[in-house]
């Protein structure tokens, strides 16, 4: 958003309010900030209508209408009702399980929490209730149980009973569980839910008509508002209405009329008729005639506010009117012609891109093309006579028009689908063309415009896309798994067939006689499997070309002729298949055969078994699946892993042998490794053996790949090493870029965000960054971006004070930093909570686009004073929790001595834990001045903030050393982990909190998702790391104490310095091992000698990641398998500090790997805080090097390589050369107008 966006907006509502006099105040105000709504029995027809209308309005801009709008049922009935509605009555509409929320209507809690972060919600009577059972894995208690399902208006023609004490308890539950609600819709006809509405203290809307009620057979969108409605009307009228339009008008309360008040509106038909419109494009309103609603509430909200002069008032709204006809709402003007243009120049470019990337592949797909013919010339004599089988993904002009292959498609006895059927009456009665090449009228342009004059498409057709399954195979997956038993042969799939005169590529191919063909149907499938993730079971469609090659004539110039008469040109051609052989794939590159001699015998004979291409570094090879699988077992024994994997790609028979049925090979590479074997459940699980060493192999395997990704990226960043062959991580280096984290600057945290994106916090400039990682412009390597850049530094404008960033953390509402704040020329801190909304966050910029380096608005922000939210918390509720009695009795005794509030010191530790929805907790220390002026430490506490509250929700006790409090300056560190609640979707969180830098306790608290604390776990020290301490030979040492927790264990890793000083001076590393559950398993603890460990995280909840320093006997990178072998410390020469990584199993407590990470560090400085790992336990691994860039590696981020995509060049970045512009070329004096000049000079 640009700077002065936000006073443009205000100034044209500004205008808009004063020149208009009228009372919108609806979520099209503001259609910027989308409201989210949530219907209640939409499994109902009305409830089907009006949800089909806020799904429309969600599309479009200016209702302000969110596009998640959710749908409450009981049971899955719902949806099934519900896409009923929507595929007939809104042209093939959908909603997924994401739009329908389960919910026991009989439990308030269950209907709270499914309307939670929801604006308004829509209801009405004329209820239906039926008994259903309740769908498996949501609220059952026993697989019987049964509830009540609620439909609103069930039936489409009749209004059920309204005395209904079932439905109308249910709707009572819902209203009084929803006070956080901004408004509700209710369209109430007969009024029995007014009072409800009336005892509630949500502002409402209430709907009442006394007319007869009727429904609209075959009623669609298309048809819109069919009756004008007058509101407000006092006198009855015995004159029909259509729900269907009283659907309508409940959505457009919605969008015009203010919610902040409540209101009752009579509804009736007025004397007006609507006007006939001729829209061709009704599909960019979201209900037709939609303005004439508009236009009865604006006036109604006009005549109680102004009353007057009637004439003119009528006038006025003439114009509005006429003006909401024309465009949907007034509010859009706010989209203004700099608007427009700004995003005309982005689609432009977009556009190029890919024009520019469409012409190369063109360009590529025609040299394949070259190739195959050359191919076929050179058979000329066996090809001669035969027909050879193209698909292209050009129509032939010469061939039936699209609409009528549809036709005939469906049109046939045995496969026509009542609900599926299109025929050339309904194209013509939907104003449809009957053929796609139709000619079109052009649009007029200016004669001066450079716009070149484009087709007018109102009317085209989209393009059907093909079953794949049915054009490979035969089989139509989809057909198949709806078919119920008894049925006939129907076609229940919704995707195109091939008529039975046209032919597939599985019947050309004749897959039942040869085995290759139905090998070359797999690739050929394989190869279809990226470009379509977001459509199973389709691909584009593409059309059969039968061509007979003529005896004694060039094969080439004769597919050439045929296809130029056709107007297809040679890169449109997909496949080429001849005498049962495929000959050419374009998704797999071209020619799929070799001009071998057994092809050309192939060509002459029938049932041809030819070797399958495939493609395995940069030469094709030829492979056969037909290997037995214990010699192929044997093989594989002698190669390396890498080898492996890559003979599993060879073809589907090794893909299956390697990766399925080969019943010793993961068990062989897991011990030649000295890897742990999986334990075997008892009673066994569901799971084969045979499998769950596969999987123990791969998840061993990734984490050693992640391990090696990081490597790369850290030697980049140090400049030591260049990036060569391909990446398995992205990274961003900031020394090539402009506002990156000022020199000297450290990255205190780095967080998964989501799949593709991790945030990183840095302690200088105090500011939060986001980072995402995908692939380049050249989709060949995977490059990791900035996207925005927040400084949540309250006093960034201000030079008296400034602030620091110590930590930061986030959950799945809210990012919280904890800041310390000190003041020029005063020894006084102040500890800081910034909170920051996610949503907030990302209307924030980049830090190239903000040039202060900001990146956002400071209004986001809620700075919370720690010291002063724990002395509130303290003398308004001290007394009622027994645990602070003594802590406020100690504060009040010294503020009547003569004390001043402003002398009590309140200390929080550098850590805290983000526990979910907007709670995070931190550990805090209380202290007054004594008598000789030195601190005395009244008391330490952990408290719970919530910034929904925004205040300290709950006060607990701190671990303790030796049963006593943590002495004054010392701190805790914290780890917690966030899980699914096995009551509901809400996540419970467990936090885990130990000192820092004595071997004291461990807590485990577990958070309910509702926010109820359970009684803390307590783990103590281990006794062999308490008698090292007791015995007086070493003790604790830098860097402290880290934890971490994982879904089953507490891992607690600690350094131990000898005392003995100089060269005999020794370091340990401890790992602690915690079972979280209690079991008869005893802790675990591993010993690691001479090594300092910097920082600790877990990957994936299995693997531990120990970043520590070591001195190695050589520098020489050569000898890094002796490292691995165990052979560091022996006699020779000491060669400089490096940093290493060590790998552990959390599950069986063993070591997988090491490897080194940096080179030449001293691990005493500051750069122990160089390196930062993400600690969320997901797939996604983040890690941050100081000041100097940003690392990121995982499944998903590597998946992004697959993923081809546009991406619009990033300005930060200079390491692009800038190109040289052309000098315009001198022409002759235009008139004003093209110059640019507008009419008034």
């Amino acid at each position: 958003m640009l700077p002065f966006q936000s006073l443009f907006l205000q100034l044209v509502l500004f205008a808009t309010y004063w020149y208009y006099g009228t009372a919108l105040a609806g979520s099209a105000v503001q259609p910027f900030q989308k409201q989210k709504i949530a219907v209640l029995g939409g499994g109902g027809y009305t409830g089907g209508l009006v949800f089909g209308f806020l799904q429309r309005a969600g599309s479009l801009y200016g209702t302000g209408i969110d596009r998640s709008v959710r749908c409450l049922g009981a049971t899955q009935d719902t949806s099934v009702q519900l896409n009923r509605i929507l595929s007939k009555h809104f042209c093939l509409a959908m909603a997924d399980a994401s739009y329908i929320k389960l919910t026991n209507f009989q439990d308030p809690a269950s209907i709270a929490s499914r309307l939670a972060g929801y604006d308004a919600l829509v209801l009405g009577t004329g209820w239906e209730t039926k008994i259903r059972p309740v769908t498996p894995n949501t609220y059952e208690i026993t697989p019987n149980d049964k509830t009540v399902e609620l439909y609103w208006q069930g039936s489409a023609n009749d209004y059920k009973n309204e005395a209904n004490p079932e439905a109308f308890q249910i709707v009572q539950k819902v209203i009084q569980a929803s006070p956080h609600l901004k408004h509700i819709v209710a369209l109430d006809p007969n009024g029995s839910c007014l009072p409800l509405l009336q005892e509630g203290s949500v502002p409402f809307t209430c709907l009442q008509t006394s007319s007869p009620i009727l429904t609209t057979k075959d009623y669609t969108y298309r048809k819109g508002v069919q009756t004008p409605l007058s509101v407000a009307s006092s006198t009855p009228s015995s004159d029909p209405l259509y729900i269907e339009d009283l659907a309508a008008l409940a959505v457009q309360c919605l969008l015009s009329l203010d919610w902040s008040t409540s209101r009752s509106l009579h509804v009736s038909r007025s004397t007006t008729a609507i006007p006939l419109t001729n829209l061709k494009r009704p599909d960019q309103e979201w209900c037709v005639n939609s303005y004439q609603l508009e236009a009865a509430l604006r006036a109604t909200a006009s005549v109680k506010k102004k009353g007057g002069n009637k004439k003119q008032h009528q006038k006025k709204l003439f114009y509005k009117t006429k003006l909401q006809h024309k465009s949907t709402f007034t509010i859009a003007m706010v989209r203004g012609n700099w608007q427009k243009r700004v995003e005309l120049a982005d689609a432009r470019r977009k556009e190029a891109k890919q024009r520019k990337q469409k012409n190369e592949d063109r360009k590529q797909s025609k040299l394949w093309v070259q190739d195959l013919f050359q191919l076929l010339d050179k058979h000329t004599n066996l090809l001669s006579g035969r027909q050879i089988h193209l698909w292209t993904d050009t129509l032939p002009s010469d061939g039936p028009p699209l609409l009528d292959l549809i036709d005939d498609e469906y049109s046939s006895s045995k496969r026509r689908s009542r609900g599926n059927s299109i025929t050339e009456s309904d194209v013509t009665r939907k104003g449809r063309s009957n053929s796609v090449t139709e000619h079109k009228p052009k649009k007029k342009v200016h004669p001066r415009s450079r716009e070149a004059e484009q087709d007018n498409g109102d009317d085209a057709v989209e393009l059907p896309l093909l079953c794949r399954s049915h054009f490979l195979f035969g089989k139509c997956e989809e057909a198949s798994s709806g078919r119920k038993k008894g049925a006939t042969n129907n076609n229940y799939c919704r995707h195109f067939h091939y008529p039975n005169h046209f032919k597939t590529l599985g019947q050309v191919l004749n897959t039942k006689d040869t085995r290759s063909n139905q090998h070359e149907l797999i690739a050929c499938d394989a190869s279809l499997e990226e470009p379509f993730e977001t459509e199973a079971n389709t691909m584009d469609m593409i059309y059969h070309v039968p061509i007979d090659l003529n005896i004694n004539k060039i094969c080439s110039d004769s597919i050439s002729k045929s296809l130029s008469e056709k107007k297809i040109l040679l890169s449109d051609i997909v496949y080429v298949a001849v005498n049962g052989i495929l000959l050419f794939d374009r998704n797999r590159e071209g020619l799929v055969v070799s001009d071998e001699t057994d092809w050309a015998n192939g060509i002459g004979g029938n049932g041809f078994k030819s070797p399958r291409k495939s493609l395995v570094g940069t030469e094709a090879t030829f492979c056969f699946s037909t290997l037995p699988g214990a010699i192929l077992e044997l093989m594989l024994t002698f190669l390396s892993d890498n080898a492996v994997a890559a003979c599993s790609q060879v073809c589907k028979g090794w893909y299956h042998e390697i990766g399925q049925n080969s019943p010793q090979l993961w068990r062989h590479l897991l011990e030649r490794r000295n890897w742990p074997l999986p334990t075997f459940d008892v009673p066994p699980s569901t799971t084969s053996q045979q499998q769950q060493f596969r999987d123990a192999f791969l998840g061993h395997y990734t984490a050693i790949r992640d391990a090696r990704a990081i490597q790369i990226g850290l030697n980049v960043l140090d400049g030591s090493k260049k990036v060569s062959g391909p990446r398995e991580m992205a990274f961003h280096d900031f020394s090539t870029r402009k506002f990156a984290p000022a020199e000297n600057s450290y990255c205190m945290s780095v967080h998964a965000w989501d799949e593709n994106r991790v945030l990183a916090s840095y302690d200088r400039d105090c500011s939060l960054r986001l980072f995402e990682s995908r692939i380049s412009e050249n989709n060949e390597d995977m490059v990791c971006k900035e996207l925005i850049c927040q400084s949540v530094d309250p006093y960034k404008n201000t030079k008296k004070r400034k602030c620091r960033l110590l930590a930061a953390d986030l959950d799945e509402e809210c990012i919280a930093s904890l800041c310390i704040v000190s003041t020029d020329h005063v020894n006084v801190h102040a500890y800081i909570l910034v909170i920051v909304n996610r949503d907030d966050f990302l209307l924030g910029e980049s830090s190239f686009a903000s040039v202060e380096g900001g990146g956002g608005s400071d209004a986001y922000l809620n700075v919370v004073d720690i010291g002063e939210a724990v002395l509130n918390y303290m003398f308004n509720v001290g007394y009622a929790n027994p645990g602070t009695v003594q802590i406020l009795t100690t504060l009040v005794e010294f503020l009547q001595d003569g004390g001043e509030v402003g002398q009590v010191d309140v200390t929080v530790s550098h850590s805290f834990a983000a526990c979910g929805y907007g709670r995070f907790m931190l550990e805090i220390s209380i202290a007054i001045p004594g008598n000789d002026g030195d601190p005395i430490q009244v008391g330490r506490k952990l408290v719970l903030f919530s910034a929904s509250v925004g205040a300290i929700v709950w006060v607990g006790e701190c671990p303790a050393y030796d049963n006593l409090l943590l002495p004054l300056g010392q701190s805790v560190t914290f780890s917690s982990i966030r899980r699914r609640h096995a009551t509901g979707s809400r996540r419970a969180c467990t936090v885990a909190v130990t000192p820092s830098s004595l071997p004291g306790q461990v807590l485990l608290i577990d958070i309910e998702p509702a926010g109820e604390l359970l009684q803390p776990q307590v783990f103590e020290c281990p006794e062999a790391t308490q008698l090292f301490l007791r015995e007086g030979e070493w003790e604790m040492g830098r860097p402290f104490r880290s934890i971490v927790l994982s879904s089953t264990t507490v891992i607690v890793v600690e350094n131990l310095l000898s005392v003995n000083q100089g060269a005999d001076r020794r370091n340990e590393i401890h790992v602690t091992f915690f079972h979280r559950v209690p079991s008869t398993a005893s802790t675990q603890t591993l010993t690691l000698n001479d090594m300092i460990a910097l920082q600790s995280t877990c990957v994936r909840d299995e693997y531990l990641f120990v970043l520590y320093a070591d001195r190695l006997e050589s520098n020489d990178e050569e000898n890094d398998a002796e490292v691995l072998d165990g052979q560091w410390f022996g006699a020779g020469p000491r060669g400089p500090p490096c940093m290493w990584v060590v790998i552990f199993h959390i599950p069986t407590f063993c070591e997988i790997g090491r490897q080194v990470w940096q080179r030449n560090t001293h691990p005493f400085n500051e750069d122990l805080r160089s390196i930062v790992m993400t600690h969320d336990g997901n797939e996604t691994l983040g890690v941050g090097l100081s000041w100097k860039g940003i690392i990121m590696t995982g499944d998903h981020v590597r998946a992004a390589k697959y993923q081809r995509a546009v991406i619009i060049n990033d300005s930060g970045d200079l390491s692009g050369k800038k190109k040289k512009k052309k000098k315009p070329v001198k022409s002759a004096k235009k008139d004003g107008y093209a110059r640019g000049m507008s009419l008034r000079g």
